[in-house]
């Protein structure tokens, strides 16, 4: 009789333990599930994201290219104005020098 009621105690202690690892199981496919269902949105959402980026990174590189072609394009202005100022420098200077030698030369006849 004791050897009975041990097996039937011992019966019911795994069937709760089964009960107890089925439920633990079916928890863990729900949480399986879900995060299953949040790496898919996320590959999506990475792949997007990547070929925005793509798109960025190509209209910044058309964006340099023009940006260098018009500055290269200004470097002959710049060096007209370069020119242009060692010019007006020179035409100063020869003005003073005439200013200064008509000065003198009023100086030394009064």
């Amino acid at each position: 009789m004791i050897l009975q009621i041990s097996a039937i105690i011992i019966a019911i202690a795994f069937v709760a333990l089964v009960i107890y690892l089925i439920q633990t199981l079916k928890s863990l496919n729900a949480t399986l599930v879900v995060t299953q269902q949040t790496v898919n949105q996320l590959t999506e959402k990475v792949t997007q994201i990547g070929a925005e980026v793509t798109d960025v990174i190509h209209s910044t590189n058309l964006v340099t290219q023009d940006v260098r072609r018009k500055m290269n394009s200004l470097d002959f202005l710049f060096n007209s104005v370069s020119d242009v100022g060692q010019i007006v420098n020179v035409f100063t200077s020869t003005a003073k020098k005439l200013i200064t030698l008509k000065g003198g030369a009023k100086r030394e006849i009064s």
